[in-house]
């Protein structure tokens, strides 16, 4: 229906319907707001926002391009006395004109201001900010950018009476055209509606002015867009009322200024606006689940929850990995919260297998500065808080500068680490880019707070900790241990460690045993931890010319300190290092006396909770007669081990403690903070021969397991532990299907089986990913080609691979470093397996002029491909006719070879193209 009630208006041309209308005489000041819904209803921000414009005193207009609900109609008259519908062209321009057509060009009316709905708010009285910008421009916005030229940005644009009066104002509008696309609407419109005020000598300006934010930052700012920059800081700083909705939506927003080092990381959106405003923020979380349910691309996107990235200094067998395992073990457990890991430098990396059960694990020592990009490109987007299990490692924790993000330190380097490491430059840059830093004595904390000038509100104390576990402790398991070690079952043990070697603690082992063991036979000594061989031979020499050998036995360190714990009666820890070993906890927890030196910066803490008793620093007198007063008082062993178990569950274990860790990460990172992630769903094709390979695999394929991807495995009969892998499968991975097979054509052979069932389950993926246990015995590059081809399941380049399939001619994408081409155009004849390659490409009538193909068998290959070949040509009746055995390369043309080149021809076939990453 039409209406002439508000004067001349070209509603024909302009195709507009108007599905309301209601008579409102007193119009001074109008608001056009523009629309469009994703779903179809309006979403409640939008009703939200037409409230307090509303409130703010203003008669709305309301545009939309989308079809809207009758019910949406209905409650929209609330708050607009015209509601509109129009073709989704020329977007809030076309929308705009359209209202003030109708509006006769808005002549008579004090002010007109023009809104959408691309942003989250106001999170602040609109009313006051208009308020506080009246006389101060003709033409003003909330923020004004440099982008192409000077312009208010037009997601809010407010004119005064002069600005509407001057012809120039509905000259604009008349000659909008509706025809115009998204870059001729920004040049044209959004920045020469401000270029053609400011000639006319119009005053423009904005809430938050451009000059004014970017005063500290380089020149690049400048030019940038100041919503999706500074965002944050016009929340907290400028009580600035919006969020714009394409940061939340729009897929690797992250990345527009990448190209001039700015990054946009839009972690703590929903923190930031509870903690500034009283907006409600589950407006936003429902828009943002309406939207992923509208998304054309379906199941390829997901929302998901941040995760939290943990920096630890290596993967070596030491305390500070310990606490972190114990502390990740828990939060896997107790939380939905995810981890990621980055380990700094290499070491032995005893325990990187068991970091990598628990999380993405990158090894950064190892990243090429191509990676370190890719790196940088997904956590972006993924990361939610930084988690430093170390203080050291600066350069690379600076690294981590572009996520802009809170970072928690946890703090176990001793006190002269921290007094005389770090440089003045590097504690300045703890201070501004730390959020908290947690200490495990006190000693330390307080070199922060007083040597380091941390403040104290940013520092807590927190002891070490250890894992309750139901360990066998019973009579004969000590009787069984000690009997391994050559000790009486009745005998006095007394357990010591410590720094073999550095800290020359072996120096004293004779020294002590000798003062204990002479003339008490029943008394013997279990030093845990022996590490260096000339040391050990130095130690063993003085205890056989003190005749001590049979009373005192050294244990390596890689053996179990379980049944090292198991067999002792007391424990004596008697280190030289500010340090307090979990050792020491772990054999009080098992009901252990220990005893220690006195140390203020360490195991004096311990001693006031009654973990320990210590005894003066070096004095070995004292340390002996302690042993023995348990020896010689059993019965206080007895009672002993019933009070330390006690104390140590109640205060020193990960059930104690990690709850606390999680409560200060609480104070920074939002669990329940919603992120949009482009995720394709895969299907995993892995063959298994080597049973050596199985751990790697498993950790790699771990980080896919979503739950919407599925997971086919074939393990050759030929495998040594196929039964304990099958279990491990069943155990670790959520849609998954094993078959057992030949090793007929290896690992081609064990795919075509798998195509086999996957077309059987009649599973539906974007993308196939063929993957086997790479391993090349017979050539020295075989651990550099398998960790080549093993990058299509790093997830630093799984959003490349992605990215680089959204080019739909591309079929597949492996490592760039294994694309070949063996074909000779001048001869027609291929250099490895050409008469089986010509005869393959004969049956399956192939033409094709393109021979790269991806060596190794290793890439993501786009499902469709192999659904369309293998429906017509049945892949079990193939596998039959390949080799049998573990047939190399060099015993000549193999069809199981040639196949490996097929799978790429088979898609090229199809029109696509071999993509390298």
């Amino acid at each position: 229906m039409e209406s002439n009630l508000y004067g001349r208006h070209d509603a024909g041309n302009l195709n507009i319907t108007i599905k309301y209308q209601r008579p409102d005489p007193g119009i001074a000041d109008v608001c056009l707001f523009s629309s469009y819904s994703f779903s179809g209803i309006v979403e409640e921000y939008v009703y939200y926002y037409l409230q307090e414009l509303k409130n703010a005193g203003f008669s709305i207009v309301f545009i939309s391009t989308s079809l809207l609900k009758n019910t949406c109609i209905e409650r929209l008259s609330e708050y607009a006395f015209l509601i509109l519908e129009r073709e989704n062209k020329c977007p809030d321009f076309g929308s705009w004109k359209a209202g003030l057509s109708l509006l006769d060009w808005a002549k008579n009316m004090q002010s007109v201001l023009l809104v959408n709905d691309s942003v989250f708010g106001p999170f602040f009285n609109i009313g006051d900010i208009i308020s506080s910008m009246k006389g101060k421009y003709d033409v003003w916005g909330m923020t004004e950018s440099n982008e192409i030229n000077y312009h208010i940005q037009s997601y809010f644009i407010h004119f005064n009476k002069a600005a509407i009066e001057h012809r120039i104002f509905s000259n604009f509008w008349q000659q909008v055209d509706l025809s115009a696309s998204k870059d001729e609407v920004i040049n044209r419109y959004e920045v020469g509606l401000s270029t053609l005020f400011s000639r006319n000598n119009f005053t423009l300006g904005a809430y938050a002015g451009i000059g004014q934010l970017t005063q500290d930052f380089f020149p690049g700012h400048k030019i940038s867009n100041p919503t999706l920059v500074f965002w944050k800081t016009l929340i907290q700083q400028y009580k600035f009322p919006f969020l714009k909705r394409e940061l939340l939506i729009k897929m690797n927003i992250s990345k527009t200024y990448w190209a001039i080092n700015l990054y946009i990381n839009v972690s703590g959106w929903r923190r930031t606006i509870l903690a500034a405003t009283s907006y409600p923020v589950n407006y936003i979380e429902q828009f943002l689940h309406n939207y992923h349910n509208s998304l054309h691309a379906g199941g390829n996107i997901i929302l998901q929850k941040r995760k939290i990235l943990f920096i630890t200094d290596n993967a070596a067998d030491t305390d500070e990995q310990h606490l972190l395992l114990n502390f990740l073990r828990w939060l896997n457990k107790e939380t939905a919260i995810k981890a990621e890991v980055v380990i700094c430098n290499k070491s032995q990396n005893n325990l990187e297998s068991q970091f990598a059960g628990l999380g993405t694990v990158t090894n950064f020592y190892e990243l090429t500065n191509a990676a370190k990009r890719n790196l940088k490109d997904r956590l972006i987007d993924e990361i939610g808080l930084i988690f430093s299990n170390t203080l050291e490692n600066i350069s690379l924790q600076k690294f981590f500068s572009f996520l802009y993000i809170p970072r928690i330190v946890f703090v176990h380097e001793s006190v002269a680490v921290l007094a005389n490491c770090l440089s003045a430059n590097n504690v300045n840059w703890l201070k501004k880019n730390v959020s908290q830093f947690i200490a495990t004595t006190e000693a330390t904390r307080q070199i922060l707070t007083d040597e380091l000038d941390i403040p104290i509100e940013k520092t807590a104390l927190l002891h070490k900790f250890v894992t309750v576990e139901n360990k066998d402790l019973s009579v004969e398991r000590v009787i069984n241990v000690r009997s391994l070690c050559g000790i009486p079952s009745d005998a006095f043990v007394v357990g010591m460690t410590g720094d073999w070697v550095s800290e020359k603690n072996a120096d004293f082992l004779p020294v002590i045993a000798a003062e204990l063991c002479r003339g008490n036979n029943d008394i013997h000594v279990i030093w845990y931890g022996v590490e260096d061989e000339a040391t050990y031979e130095q130690t063993y020499f003085d205890l056989v010319r003190s005749g001590l050998t049979t009373q005192v036995h050294l244990v390596k360190k890689d053996a179990d300190p379980e049944r090292f714990i198991a067999a002792i009666d007391i424990f004596v820890e008697y280190s030289r290092k500010n340090s307090f070993p979990l050792i020491n906890l772990e054999a009080a927890l098992a009901g252990r006396p220990v005893v220690c030196f006195e140390n203020p910066e360490s195991t004096d803490e311990y001693a006031a909770a009654a973990v320990v008793q210590t005894v003066p620093y070096l004095n070995l007198h004292a340390l002996v007669a302690t042993i023995l007063s348990y020896y010689n008082n059993r019965l206080l062993l007895t009672t002993e081990k019933e009070r330390l178990s006690k104390i140590i569950a109640s205060n020193f274990t990960t059930a104690v403690q990690a709850p606390r860790i999680l409560q200060l990460i609480e104070n920074y990172y939002d669990i329940n903070e919603l992120t949009l992630k482009e995720d394709p769903s895969l299907t995993f094709l892995t063959h298994i021969y080597y049973e050596n390979s199985w751990d790697e695999i498993r950790n790699k394929l771990k980080n896919f397991d979503t739950g919407k991807n599925h997971f086919l495995f074939s393990i050759s009969e030929a495998c040594l532990i196929k039964e304990q892998i099958v279990a491990d499968i069943k155990k670790t991975f959520t849609n998954t299907y094993v078959l057992i097979t030949s090793n007929i054509g290896k690992d081609i052979g064990g795919k075509m089986a798998l195509i086999d069932i996957y077309l059987l389950l009649q599973l539906k993926s974007d993308y196939i990913v063929f993957l086997h246990d790479k391993q090349s015995p017979h050539s020295i590059l075989g651990e550099s080609w398998k960790n080549g081809l093993f990058k299509i399941i790093d997830p630093n380049y799984q959003k490349m691979i992605t990215y680089a399939f959204r080019d739909s001619s591309v079929g597949i994408v492996g490592d760039k470093d294994h694309i070949i081409n063996e074909h000779d155009s001048i001869t027609g004849k291929f250099r490895n397996n050409s008469q089986l390659s010509k005869k393959l490409l004969f049956q399956f009538d192939m033409s094709i002029d393109n021979y790269n193909f991806l060596g190794g068998s290793m890439y993501w290959i786009r499902s469709s491909i192999i659904e369309k070949f293998f429906r017509k040509n049945n892949p079990i009746l193939m596998r039959e006719d390949l080799e049998h055995g573990n047939v190399l390369d060099l015993h000549g043309e193999k069809l199981a070879h040639t196949w490996e080149r097929m799978f790429s021809w088979i898609a090229t076939n199809e029109g696509y193209t071999v993509k390298g990453v």
